[in-house]
């Protein structure tokens, strides 16, 4: 019976996230993908279904929501598009930029929100040719010092969330992959 609980809420949260990805890559496109679709209003919808599954009452809510939000936030940007939908070195200028998941065109933000400077420092270095082995390693490291930070910032919002649910709100939270 408990593992039978398990599949179906990995599969709920699959589905889930499955959906989300679909919904900002239409999101990016202009005018929503000429489906009229409102960030905000998928947002205001994925907190309200917070709320009810912690049963917290609005006037709760309002001292906690904020902190929910910036669990939100922060896993956000810390999503990167799967490995077979990664930029392509060297941005997506010329002939084969990639025009995959989130948008990844001139001007337009990645998958998870705008590009991380050091993300796009490296991209520039790889694509140059005459970019040096030790320049590549700076670069690299940069970005992995800049992902540390964003893991940081994640790992201190859910804390502090942490902090005001009940073990039980928790428990629940834990459940459906917003917290660890």
């Amino acid at each position: 019976m408990m593992k039978d609980l398990i599949k179906s809420l990995v599969f709920s949260i699959v589905a889930v996230v499955i959906v989300s990805i679909s919904l900002v890559s239409i999101a990016q496109q202009p005018g929503g993908g000429g489906m009229g679709f409102d960030p905000s209003r998928m947002r205001d919808m994925m907190l309200s279904g917070i709320q009810q599954q912690l049963q917290i009452a609005d006037a709760d809510w309002e001292a906690i929501k904020p902190l929910v939000e910036k669990v939100m936030e922060h896993q956000q940007s810390n999503m990167r598009p799967p490995f077979m939908m990664m930029r392509r070195p060297g941005g997506n200028q010329g002939p084969g930029g990639n025009q995959g998941l989130g948008g990844n065109r001139p001007g337009r933000p990645r998958f998870g929100g705008e590009p991380d400077p050091a993300e796009t420092a490296l991209e520039k270095t790889l694509a140059s040719e005459s970019a040096s082995v030790d320049d590549i390693k700076a670069k690299m490291t940069s970005l992995r010092k800049a992902r540390a930070k964003k893991a940081a910032d994640l790992k201190k919002a859910r804390e502090d969330l942490r902090s005001v649910l009940t073990v039980r709100q928790e428990a629940k939270m834990v459940l459906s992959g917003f917290l660890d």
